[in-house]
């Protein structure tokens, strides 16, 4: 109890540590097995073909202490060819459980030995032989000659290592051995320890052969993998998705520390958000969850220095370890099924579909800008139309004074509360933060649609604003303002949409009999939960594909070790 309550201690303050002095203080600390993360990923299959989506589910195995107090709280996932170049990419939600989603291959890949990997921004202060990799096969007949297939099939002396770490904790048992295509599957699960697995299990039901079910997953702790104290350090993403990097001004490019750096967020559902540069002009912004591709403006608030440049990290790790191989060589072990996954990705293009849909999850929620409905709303069709805004900020909102002073005017918000003159307003147009309040007094009301007035304090994390005035053209042009010198777009790729992998019900009499059903994955669910007392059903169908099929169930103990569960049935 006393080491836990140690570690425990150690792990809430090395982000106050950092903060405080930098990292270099905590090498023990942070070399520690408990500051150290890990991951299993397991995929619906090995083989693919391009056009195709690979199903994943993480497994998060880091230590109890690091799981339960909210490290990292992203994991970024990337297809990777045997070139270390990524094909594909994607960030995902993370929990104490891990996380699932699924990676569109594109149809533009050659064939070959792909891999996958997963890591969190925290783990890449380490070797990247840390993160989890997974060897892949991708195949394309539309980009495959018969020079570079024969290349592929050739025997290798390089094998992957065939490992027997599973504990066979699953009884994974079929209502019969045999089906018909598009015939009803009822498979029973059933714990042969139960509770061996605290955070569930993936399942996923394939045709024979196109899983490597002998990849070797090192349980081992990784004792030689030490903390970079070298380079770049990346602090854990603990609230979600965020934005590093630093800032510098100057001819000389020195940093700027202690200024001002705003995040607004364009498009949809636009957002603002102030954060302050630290020593050396780092900066650490997290961001709001969103999903998809989002504009991004950064802008920064210093008065000292006019070439203002915002330097950022790059998303996604550009460090990468060895190539890890399969066991078997699928162009000459499983030569036929290699075949046979081009011939079907060429018939599923011609009838334009695969029989799998995915289906978003997430429910679209009303919005409303980030400081809720505001205390004060004017739309200026409403009111007669004055010269500029200064005059209607005087005769129409008494909420709002402008104030001259250093022979400069600037706007300040009424209250009923006398704190209000301890703090600056935030003022906005179109969300962008206006940092020279004359700038937006000559503008016409004829291009404002309404003026948002909070005229309270207003807190935000760890910043407090005198009231808010929001501004919001009609047309979004930010009336004709121009943008603050130092400002940046950027354009940012936010969470992958969770979105549910929906197999098709040949139950239904609607399903179009005359499209082939040519999957060869027949069900996939990433998390499932198995009753002690109970144990657990579930139901799908068998496709067009006739052969032998694999049930393969996988989850990991409390201590890290892998559990496994098989069972298998034939379609004829």
């Amino acid at each position: 109890m006393l080491i836990k309550i140690f570690f425990l201690a150690g792990i809430m303050c090395i982000p106050v540590r950092l903060a405080a002095s930098g990292p270099d203080n905590d090498s023990i600390q942070l070399n520690s097995p408990v500051s150290g993360e890990k991951f299993y990923l397991f995929t619906d299959r090995s083989l693919y073909a391009a056009g195709e989506k690979v199903l994943f589910r993480v497994f998060n195995v880091s230590h109890t202490l690091l799981k339960q107090n909210s490290w990292s709280r992203v994991i970024y996932i990337e297809l990777i060819n045997n070139h270390n170049l990524p094909v594909a990419k994607g960030k995902f939600m993370l929990n104490s459980a891990g996380a699932s989603g699924q990676i569109d291959i594109p149809d533009t890949l050659t064939t070959g030995y792909y891999y996958i990997r997963a890591y969190t921004r925290w783990m890449r202060n380490y070797s990247p032989s840390a993160y989890c990799h997974v060897p892949l096969v991708i195949v394309n007949p539309y980009k495959t000659s018969t020079e570079e297939y024969e290349k592929l099939a050739v025997k290798s002396d390089v094998s992957g290592v065939i490992g027997s770490g599973y504990v066979n904790g699953i009884r994974c048992i079929p209502d019969k051995p045999t089906y018909g295509k598009r015939e009803k599957v009822i498979l029973n699960l059933e714990e042969v320890y139960p509770g061996i697995a605290p955070d569930g299990y993936c399942i996923t039901v394939i045709k024979n052969g196109y899983l490597d079910t002998d990849y070797f997953y090192d349980t081992r702790q990784e004792e030689n993998i030490r903390l970079n104290m070298s380079g770049e350090f990346y602090y854990p993403e603990t609230k979600g998705l965020s934005i590093s990097g630093y800032v510098t001004g100057g001819e000389d490019k020195h940093p700027v520390a202690n200024s001002s750096i705003f995040l607004t967020l364009l498009g949809n559902d636009p957002d603002c958000l102030e954060f302050k540069t630290g020593e050396g002009g780092k900066i650490n912004m997290s961001i709001p969850h969103h999903t998809g591709s989002r504009d991004i403006l950064l802008t920064v608030d210093t008065k000292e220095d006019k070439d203002i440049q915002i330097i950022l990290d790059d998303e996604f790790s550009n460090e990468y370890s060895g190539m890890p191989a399969s066991t078997i060589n699928f162009f000459l072990d499983r030569k036929e099924l290699v075949e046979e996954a081009m011939v079907n990705n060429q018939v599923k293009k011609s009838f334009m579909s695969a029989m799998i849909d995915t289906i978003p999850v997430t429910e679209i929620q009303p919005w409303l800008p980030f400081y809720g409905s505001p205390d004060l709303r004017y739309r200026m069709d409403d009111y007669i139309m004055l010269p500029n805004l200064e005059e209607f900020f005087y005769e129409l909102i008494p909420s709002v004074m402008v104030v001259k002073a250093r022979n400069r005017k600037f706007l300040t918000v009424l209250g009923e509360y006398g704190d209000m003159s301890i703090y600056s307003p935030l003022i906005l147009l179109d969300y962008v933060p206006v940092l020279d309040d004359e700038t937006i007094l000559s503008v016409s009301p004829q291009r404002i649609d309404y003026i948002d007035i909070i005229n309270t304090v207003y807190v935000r994390g760890k910043n407090y604003y005198g009231g808010i005035i929001n501004l919001v053209s009609k047309e979004g042009d930010r009336a004709g303002v121009r943008l603050p010198s130092s400002s940046s777009f950027i354009n940012y790729n936010t969470y992958n949409e969770t979105k549910h992998t929906a197999f098709p019900d040949h139950g239904n009499q609607h399903n179009n009999t005359r499209i082939p059903d040519l999957r060869m994955t027949l069900n996939w669910i990433p998390h499932i939960d198995i009753p002690a007392d109970s144990g657990h059903t579930i139901e799908f169908y068998t496709s067009d594909i006739s052969g032998d099929f694999i049930i393969i169930v996988q989850g990991v103990t409390g201590d890290g070790r892998l559990v496994r569960g098989t069972g298998e049935f034939t379609v004829e």
